[in-house]
């Protein structure tokens, strides 16, 4: 199913109006009509899929049932089938894990008490108010049933900075992201139990060679099973690491699937998929974004308002484009195909390129999460108090004691933080339209890799064999990085990543500082001063409390700060 809200009863709530107004919100954002279900705690209603029909309820009798939103797969099997196997072995609180995949929300009732579960590692994104009373797969839905009235400081900036919210906040007070580490059940009230996982399966020292096969058993058990569950998928193809792997696993199941890739023909991500696709006889859709005819302004606000509910208010890039964003996902499953994605391939790799010993959580927010410059904030904004409290999130996210962390809990970081909430977002957009996979960011593929050594993952060594590995004439094309992906990097490729891997975390959060003060803010067509001016106030009277907006010099903070701005304008935020 594609959304789903779920309401705890309660005799001082007005269930119906509530109801209303969340069906509302979610027909408004592109969802036909919704299946009720119920329990003596809760009302929920699940809704299909924009491009793909079909009910995703399963139910045993009146008090017992089972509902899923997202992408669950379970031994091979999708939709009522997976719903009925995990049913028919769920003990409270949680599934028995085995076999099961995907990014979803499961809705299980048995017994009268509702268990609210999500994959292991999050993400698939709930959104709840404060007091649990909805529960809703949609920000917008849960915001229409709420009526919040103040955006939050901290994730305002978090937006606008990484592209996302990370911990259990959202842009606005009183609508939380539910806490995926924990199930939580609706009875007589709510409750919720921590969620037990376990690292790696590998015993102890195991070799380079033991690694690869550890992790060549999972991904091929993965693709085994979407193998039998898709008749169709689409994929893209570039000139990196992911997106081979991803075809080289399907290519060995026996599995074609529909390939496309984004660019002008200039671009090197285009090149190599064009070489390969002819190398290998391969179809390949290749999709300028920048050939789209000019918008024009007078059709503006309407691209900008669909793309507003279609998108659940607030995606990664802002909901100011030229409508080929919504169009191209639209696109990728209009025949019910499954959109796989390659993100999350990084497990394989450093993907924060730093040496090999442990660091501070402070060290890897200056590595990676200082790509904004304060001089553009208003007095709202404190560095510090920014930087402190997205180190308490990141700590807990993987689960951290302190300060310090191992080697393994940094490259934790990576699934369980990035992966969890900005990939998380977008995938959680996907699975609205029709069925969205990510492979590399399932919990029983990123056990195993998370241990691996850096020495491994370096220079893109270990992702590097496991295409070659499984399908080695994929393997011998090159890539972007200037080399095909048989045998060791070559010498250029170590020297290039050295230069990366030498510099300090200190040195690294200045870097983009220094780097945008010096240059002009080049924007779209369609965010200059007409088009703006078609959809929201170009004095940003909101989002010029949290931003100098004339000191902007990142296009795509700008594209967020005009995101924000148009939000709480149509929910009335300050």
């Amino acid at each position: 199913m594609g959304a789903f809200y779920l309401v705890q009863r309660n005799k001082h709530r007005d269930e119906g109006a509530l109801r209303e107004r969340l069906e509302a919100s979610l027909r408004r954002q592109g969802f036909g009509p919704s299946v009720a279900v119920s329990s003596p705690s809760v009302s929920l209603a699940v809704f299909g899929k924009i491009n793909v029909p079909g009910e995703n309820i399963y139910r045993v009798g009146d008090n017992d049932w089972a509902a899923s939103v997202g992408t669950l797969v379970c031994d091979g099997r999708v939709g009522q089938e997976a719903l009925k196997a995990v049913f028919d072995r769920f003990t409270p609180p949680a599934p028995d894990w085995h076999g099961i995949y995907g990014h979803f929300c499961l809705i299980v009732c048995k017994a009268g008490t509702v268990y609210v579960i999500q994959d292991r590692i999050g993400t698939y994104k709930v959104y709840a108010s404060a007091d649990r009373g909805v529960v809703s797969s949609s920000f917008l839905a849960v915001a229409a049933a709420t009526d919040p009235s103040s955006l939050s400081d901290q994730e305002v900036y978090e937006y606008v900075f990484q592209g996302a919210t990370y911990g259990t906040g959202t842009i606005v007070e009183g609508i939380e992201i539910l806490d995926s580490s924990a199930v939580w059940s609706f009875g007589s009230g709510v409750n919720s139990v921590p969620v037990r996982t376990r690292g790696g399966a590998l015993g102890a020292r195991p070799t380079f060679e033991e690694r690869i096969e550890a992790s060549l058993v999972n991904l091929r058990a993965y693709f085994a099973r979407i193998a039998s569950s898709f008749e169709r998928i689409d994929t893209a193809l570039s000139g990196g690491y992911d997106s081979r792997l991803c075809l080289a696993l399907l290519r060995e199941q026996g599995v074609t699937p529909r390939l496309h890739v984004y660019g002008s023909d200039r671009d090197p991500d285009v090149r190599v998929a064009k070489t390969i696709a002819a190398g290998e006889a391969l179809a390949l859709e290749v999709i300028d974004k920048s050939q789209l005819p000019k918008v024009e302004v007078r059709d503006f606000p309407d691209i900008v308002e669909r793309n507003f509910w279609s998108f659940d208010g607030y995606p990664s890039d802002g909901v100011f484009d030229n409508g080929s964003d919504l169009e191209t996902r639209l696109n990728r499953c209009v025949n019910g195909e499954l959109m796989l994605n390659g993100g999350g391939g990084e497990i394989f790799r450093n993907f924060f390129y730093l040496p090999d010993r442990r660091y501070r959580a402070r060290d890897l927010l200056w590595t990676f999460y200082s790509q904004f410059d304060p001089k553009v904030c208003t007095g709202v904004f404190s560095e510090r108090g920014y930087l402190a409290r997205l180190e308490a999130k990141l700590l807990a996210a993987i689960g951290a004691d302190g300060e310090v962390l191992s080697r393994e809990q940094v490259e934790a970081a990576y699934p369980m933080f990035r992966c969890r909430f900005w990939m998380g977002r977008n995938n959680s957009l996907n699975n609205r339209f029709g069925w969205a996979l990510t492979p590399f960011a399932e919990y029983d593929i990123v056990k195993d890799a998370v241990p691996v050594p850096i020495g491994d993952k370096n220079f893109g060594a270990f992702e590097a064999r496991l295409i070659e590995e499984t399908d080695s004439r994929l393997a011998g094309y090159a890539s972007v990085y200037g080399h095909d992906f048989i045998g060791k990097p070559p010498l250029r490729r170590v020297l290039q990543d050295m230069g990366t891997l030498i510099r300090p975390p200190l040195l690294r959060r200045f870097s983009y500082r220094w780097q945008t003060r010096m240059k002009p803010l080049s924007l779209p067509y369609f965010l200059e001063p007409s088009y703006l001016q078609s959809v929201i106030d170009p004095g940003f009277p909101v989002m010029s409390r949290f931003f100098d907006i004339g000191r902007i010099k990142d296009a795509q903070h700008y594209r967020r700060i005009c995101t924000l701005e148009y939000l709480a304008a149509r929910l009335s935020l300050h």
